[in-house]
């Protein structure tokens, strides 16, 4: 009985969090450049605003998709399809949560629910961002340096999460991984899991690869969405597509912001700065953001329809 309270009012303080964190966040960011927007004046072409919203909502929605091959790789059950979307979208929901343990508490506290073990929430959540972030750099790192790079080389402090990416790669190697987890379960004094728990080189080279998809959607969106308020041309398209890529992944993997909120915008903006204006640039940093924020609306209103379809 305390164990529903408690997720009850978990998921009522997160979600009334959600909403305040990202109307502060975004309010700042938008304030701080209010003048520097109002000096650009720009149309909407809706078209190209809800197909760009939709390829956004799509790859989140297959990132759930991919989390549930994971969790099905790790136990050897099925898991619902619709369990899997909905309980990704509902952590999406609180990356805005600062140190972003939303993304993680959010699947411990509903995959629990459904019958799965914490540690293997848990462990399937630390597959899920590796992956997410490997495959963010996979398709994004190679070409900032052939288009971005006098603005990676002149900045670098902005690009240092980027090196994240390296301990990942090692800490994913199966043996690796294997004893820094049962390392951390001995230190709190758990239980140490077996290999069976945790997968294969195969398995994480397919799901790593099978992890490039949304992040390719995740670019396509961003294109269009820019193509509804500002003139770009074919030859954009590829760093366009790379800097929402890349400046996502930075904002994620910048712990203490919540959403990437600042950080995200800043170095999008920085890489922008090839193809247009300084506050062209900062338009469609910010212009963006709103955009997503509207996307993560979206994403709020089908969950509710999803757990309604489960009912």
């Amino acid at each position: 009985m305390l164990s529903k309270k408690f997720f009850k009012g978990f998921v009522k303080f997160a979600a009334i969090l959600v909403i305040a964190a990202t109307a502060f966040f975004f309010y700042r960011t938008l304030s701080s450049n209010w003048q520097k927007i109002q000096a650009y004046e720009f149309s909407l072409n809706y078209f190209y605003v809800v197909l760009g919203i939709t390829f956004l909502i799509i790859a989140v929605a297959f990132s759930g998709y991919l989390w549930g091959q994971v969790l099905i790789a790790l136990t050897g059950k099925p898991v619902s399809l619709v369990f899997a979307i909905q309980t990704h979208i509902y952590a999406w929901l609180l990356k805005y949560i600062p140190g972003k343990t939303g993304l993680v508490l959010g699947k411990i506290a509903l995959g629990t629910r459904e019958g799965f073990g914490k540690k293997t929430v848990l462990i399937s959540t630390v597959y899920e961002n590796i992956f997410l972030v490997i495959a963010s750099f996979i398709s994004s790192v190679p070409f900032l340096g052939l288009l971005f790079y006098s603005e990676v080389s002149s900045n670098l402090t902005l690009f240092l999460p980027a090196l994240l990416v390296i301990p990942m790669i090692v800490f994913i190697y199966p043996p690796v991984f294997y004893r820094f987890v049962n390392l951390g379960l001995k230190f709190v004094k758990k239980k140490p899991l077996e290999k069976e728990f945790f997968l294969s080189t195969k398995q994480i080279i397919k799901l790593n690869l099978m992890y490039l998809l949304p992040r390719i959607l995740n670019g396509i969106g961003f294109v269009l969405l820019i193509k509804s308020f500002v003139t770009i041309n074919t030859s954009m398209y590829l760093g366009l597509s790379t800097t929402f890529i890349f400046s996502s992944i930075i904002g994620l993997l910048s712990f203490l912001t919540p959403g990437g909120v600042g950080v995200r915008e800043a170095v999008m903006a920085l890489l922008l700065g090839s193809y247009f204006s300084p506050e062209i640039s900062v338009m469609i940093a910010v212009v963006s953001r709103l955009f997503v924020i509207i996307g993560d609306v979206v994403l709020l209103l089908v969950n509710f329809g999803l757990k309604y379809f489960r009912k």
